[in-house]
């Protein structure tokens, strides 16, 4: 176990082997060196030891999670749920269940069930970025993109500010029509990351917010700079092209 909690996961796979050859029928040590696969992304050689070692207890409850996560990363998601289901029903207190199942629920199309789990979830682990951002894919789908903004600002406060946190915020406050703090977005965007591949999008994007906020002249101004630079795509420049032509009627 030293080696696990280390993050030495070759040593802790070797350790968790031997202690499977020296008592095989002990389901805990199928379930360590399963995690331990998992943590190397080897999946198939996961599956294999949490199946072993439900075999040998099926009421193991954690092993029943960890392989719902692991359906949930090979992207079978009716298999992650219905591991989840049944680890819930040995161990309602492990609320992991209700992340991994409310994941697999959006995956899968079934959008109710998924904001049920994961307002659950975040009951007890408010400050889950993962599912907070599963949140916000849903209240963007509902078209509430103020609560999905909110959302992005706590995710923001958690990990730190993030080019794709920012951007997502900007996208909300143009659905929100704030066109002057979707600005304010765009240009910190440019301003910490001028090299970013993405920049003359983001460029273009500013230049609609200035034009939808009757700025005329500053989105002239962006819709040029596309149109100038030798990193725009052709499909960027035709559109801040006719952008430009829209401004000047």
């Amino acid at each position: 176990m030293l080696y696990y909690r280390m993050k030495e996961f070759n040593g802790a796979f070797d350790d968790f082997t031997r202690a499977i050859q020296l008592n095989p029928n002990d389901p805990i040590h199928y379930y360590n060196r399963g995690n331990i696969s998992r943590r190397r992304g080897n999946y198939s050689e996961a599956l294999k030891d949490y199946d072993r070692a439900l075999e040998l207890n099926a009421n193991f409850s954690q092993v029943l999670t960890m392989r719902g996560a692991t359906y949930f990363e090979i992207e079978e998601f009716e298999k992650a749920i219905a591991d989840c289901e049944r680890s819930i029903a040995l161990d309602p207190s492990d609320n992991c269940n209700l992340l991994v199942r409310g994941k697999s629920y959006f995956k899968s199309g079934n959008l109710i069930a998924a904001f049920a789990d994961l307002m659950d979830y975040l009951k007890t682990e408010q400050n889950n970025s993962d599912a907070l951002s599963y949140l916000v894919k849903l209240y963007k789908i509902m078209k509430q993109f103020d609560t999905a903004y909110e959302f992005l600002l706590h995710i923001g406060e958690i990990e730190g500010l993030s080019f794709e946190n920012v951007y997502e915020r900007a996208e909300c406050l143009e659905e929100m029509k704030n066109y002057p703090l979707a600005i304010k977005h765009w240009t910190a965007i440019m301003d910490n990351e001028p090299q970013n591949p993405r920049i003359m999008e983001i460029l273009l994007r500013r230049g609609q917010c200035y034009m939808e906020n009757k700025e005329f002249s500053n989105a002239i101004k962006d819709f040029q700079s596309v149109i100038e630079s030798t990193s725009s795509e052709n499909e960027l420049k035709e559109s801040a092209k006719q952008l430009i032509q829209a401004c000047e009627q």
